[in-house]
């Protein structure tokens, strides 16, 4: 019986979901953990940026969950929606054209990853910022898929969301406009418009920062009630110190930093398969556009399908990982460990090229 991708979604969802359970922090961790936790459950004012989705978010797990303590709540929604940011990279991998098999078994590297499992089973922003960046990420790639406007706006929406969740999300940027500018030719001005004003609307999440502010809440830091301390709280100024000011000396620790990060996430087998799949992705399927090059409209668009996921797929993880990468190099806090979970998800999704060269005849049955 041939399983359907949503039913693979689920089961991918669920034994992640399971990991994350069976290991949830059962109390406070270090970092920003309490105080998250308790600006959610006062409806109060967090670190800059702020993170007020994440607040109204965590306040409704607080009052759901009200026979548990906030701090439970408040962890269960990490693991919560790390599982459903590693069923959207499912759905992901699939829509690049990857055996359901395939799918499932790269896209299962995400939540056993050191890096993810860290942020996932305790109370932090960072299981959210996954799960909304790559359900923007995956509405774009279908609207290039098939040039649907309706993929688009809501597209705009997801990444309005989150830009108002996490400001990481620019590190997505060059990803997206390459994949704007590749599927331009179904772009129109009423699409366009549709999706700029629900991107901004979406921002307006962050009204809540002067509203409530005003009301003067228990947790109200930087108390953005005024123009001038929302910019502030906005921007994040107090961290600037730490950004891009970094010495020679000091770059190089931060790469062996990132070394030890990134090989301890999957282990090193699990990185030279992620590299092999970037490549054979980008050769394999390359080769297999000039190979059917061919005048009819069918084989055209197969070619289109081919070009996108042997070109710009490729280039997209790419970038994501290349500007996370140099964000986190230039970025001197000790807890960096979260910046590299975009290179996480680009690494999972970049592992399912090897399938390219795996001859069909050796899958089993009903995975395709």
């Amino acid at each position: 019986m041939k399983l359907s991708d949503s039913t693979i979604a689920f089961l991918v969802f669920s034994a992640a979901l399971a990991i994350f359970i069976l290991t949830l922090c059962p109390t406070v961790s270090l970092s920003d953990s309490g105080e998250l936790a308790a600006s959610c459950a006062s409806l109060g004012i967090a670190h800059p940026t702020g993170y007020p989705l994440y607040t109204i978010i965590g306040n409704v797990f607080i009052q759901i969950l009200f026979f548990a303590p906030p701090i439970f709540a408040t962890n269960f929604m990490s693991a919560l929606f790390m599982a459903a940011a590693t069923a959207i990279i499912f759905l992901f991998i699939r829509k690049s054209g990857v055996s359901i098999f395939t799918a499932a078994a790269a896209a299962m590297m995400f939540p056993i990853g050191r890096i993810v499992w860290d942020e996932a089973v305790i109370t932090e922003v960072y299981a959210l910022s996954a799960f909304i960046q790559w359900s923007a990420l995956l509405t774009l790639w279908l609207w290039l898929k098939d040039g649907k406007s309706r993929w688009l706006c809501l597209s705009g929406y997801i990444w309005g969301l989150s830009f108002a969740h996490h400001m990481s999300t620019v590190l997505f940027i060059p990803a997206l406009c390459l994949i704007i500018f590749y599927g331009r030719r179904n772009l129109t001005i009423r699409s366009a418009l549709y999706t700029i004003g629900l991107f901004i609307l979406a921002l307006t999440v962050y009204l809540y920062l002067p509203i409530r502010s005003s009301h003067n809440p228990i947790f109200n830091w930087g108390a953005p009630s005024s123009l001038q301390r929302f910019w502030k709280h906005l921007s994040g100024w107090q961290y600037r110190v730490w950004m891009f000011s970094q010495t020679g000396a000091q770059l190089i620790v931060n790469l062996k930093n990132m070394i030890s990060i990134i090989t301890r996430n999957t282990g090193i087998p699990g990185i030279i398969l992620s590299i092999l799949g970037l490549i054979i992705m980008f050769i394999e399927r390359n080769s297999h556009i000039t190979r059917s090059a061919s005048s009819t409209s069918t084989r055209a668009n197969k070619g289109k399908n081919r070009n996108i996921d042997g070109i710009i797929l490729p280039v997209s993880l790419a970038s994501i990982c290349t500007f996370a990468i140099i964000y986190a190099l230039n970025y001197n806090i000790p807890d960096i460990s979260p910046y590299y979970i975009p290179v996480a998800g680009a690494l999972a999704v970049s592992a399912a090229g090897i399938e390219s060269i795996i001859p069909r005849r050796t899958w089993p049955a009903g995975v395709v």
